[in-house]
């Protein structure tokens, strides 16, 4: 295995021109933090960890989704913008390090949007764009403490608002990082240093050499330090590509099953596009219900295959390739009926510190798929007598903790009461899921001492 070592500059440039992200890959999440800490390092000639990209051949282009590198990103944001690739232009994917060079972009040639208190995220003023800056004349001349032990950040990286520069207080003099990249040679260095610092009057002559330094530091980080190692794979098996992206993940932030298993449905769907829908699904569950325990991947397949009626553990044997063209055919009265649950819950007031588990959701999602049966297309429909019996149902359940202590045939016990008891009938079946619940022991009903537990809470006690 031979690596390739290259500088930050040369592989910006590749970003979206030859250089793109695969469908497999999981969405932005790095935060400002991480992305000045990353370029502290590269000043500091500290290791980052090595590059993993993997040359895509003509032939096999439409097998894969592509999508671009993020430059003005949308803190929470999901969604990669889709590459639309020219028949003869050269395709690397990147299969390890997608966070890294994603911060390497946005902290040189774009922006970081940070969503303002209070404001609501569809709207476009609550948002505010921030842009990276180096502080030329901070220093900090021990990187060491009294034991020996590395300090933080040697260099002064912040991000600022594009459209708020900041001011130069005593002892500062910013520096917008992105602007190196048009010094591409020793005479545009010279230029630009001499305009930022040697011929600049609002910079201390005692801090003059500092910034001189900083400057021809972060030069030197972008354009000669060749910092960025990596390999480039040539081979064109799915499976060793894939085996080699679960390998290559299987570091830092872990990919879940769930990760894994979406990677191999985004390459068998045929109509829609996997990715976006499971994110665009996962996002508005996520918005509606303010869950403790986020709503991701992994719990949006299980759901996927409990509405089926499927064996719903994430295994790969439960996604075969039958069962995933399965699931891409019934995508639509799925995510609908999961939306539909989720505001219904909301609507009576089970969300966020109020819904104890997103389990309740799935159980309930089953019992309006089943009800609606019967009329595709159409408007989803629960009666107000039944919602009222489902609150009620879900206000007791919580009330007795439960929801959070379900298992895994407790829930397929659930699956089937409820399509027992709907076959011939639109009504919740209260009385015989709290059967079910009985039966593992856990949960009585209600009675005088149930309720006796209640009544001496006070304000600050849980319930």
């Amino acid at each position: 295995m031979t690596y390739q070592a290259t500088c930050v500059a040369d592989i910006i440039k590749r970003v979206n021109n030859d250089l793109f992200i695969p469908g497999i890959q999981r969405p932005f999440v790095w935060e400002l933090h991480q992305i000045t800490r990353l370029f502290d390092s590269l000043m500091q000639r500290y290791p980052i960890g090595s590059f993993l990209f993997w040359r895509l051949h003509q032939h096999n282009r439409g097998d894969w989704e592509i999508y671009k590198f993020l430059e003005h990103f949308w803190q929470g944001d999901v969604h990669n913008t889709e590459a639309s690739i020219r028949q003869d232009q050269d395709v690397t994917l990147v299969l390890d390090g997608q966070q890294r060079l994603t911060s390497l972009v946005i902290g040189l040639r774009g922006s970081y949007a940070i969503k303002k208190k209070y404001q609501r995220r569809e709207n476009i003023d609550a948002w505010e764009a921030k842009v990276l800056f180096l502080d030329l004349v901070f220093v900090k001349t021990e990187v060491e403490d009294d034991e020996g032990n590395p300090l933080d950040d040697r260099y002064r990286f912040e991000f600022f608002p594009e459209d708020k520069r900041p001011t130069n207080k005593s002892g500062e003099h910013w520096f917008e990082v992105g602007l190196i990249l048009a010094a591409e040679d020793e005479t545009a260095r010279d230029q630009m240093l001499a305009s930022w610092v040697t011929n600049n009057l609002t910079v201390p002559t005692e801090r003059k050499e500092i910034a001189k330094e900083t400057f021809s530091r972060l030069w030197e980080t972008i354009w000669r330090d060749e910092s960025i190692a990596y390999f480039t794979e040539e081979g064109q098996s799915y499976d060793k590509v894939l085996d080699i992206f679960i390998r290559a993940n299987d570091g830092g932030t872990k990919l879940s099953r769930g990760d894994l298993l979406m990677s191999v449905i985004t390459l068998r769907w045929q109509r829609l596009n996997a990715r976006d829908e499971a994110e665009e699904l996962t996002k508005a569950l996520n918005e509606t219900l303010q869950p403790k325990r986020i709503i991701n991947r992994e719990y949006l397949l299980r759901a996927v295959l409990y509405l089926a009626d499927q064996d719903f553990s994430i295994r790969v044997s439960n996604f075969t390739p039958a069962n995933i063209t399965r699931i891409e055919q019934n995508w639509e009265c799925t995510k609908q009926t999961l939306i539909f649950t989720a505001q219904m819950l909301r609507e009576q007031g089970l969300y966020a510190e109020d819904l104890s588990s997103t389990n309740v959701v799935m159980m309930l999602a089953y019992y309006v798929q089943r009800i609606n049966r019967h009329n595709p297309g159409q408007e989803i429909y629960v009666s107000a007598q039944n919602i009222e019996r489902i609150r009620r149902w879900v206000i007791v359940m919580m009330a007795d903790g439960i929801f959070g202590l379900q298992t895994t045939s407790l829930l397929s016990s659930v699956r089937s009461t409820i399509r027992k008891e709907t076959l011939g009938s639109e009504d919740f079946p209260v009385d015989e899921i709290l059967q079910v619940f009985r039966s593992t022991g856990r949960f009585e009903g209600i009675h005088n001492q149930w309720i006796d537990k209640f009544v001496g809470l006070k304000d600050d006690q849980k319930y």
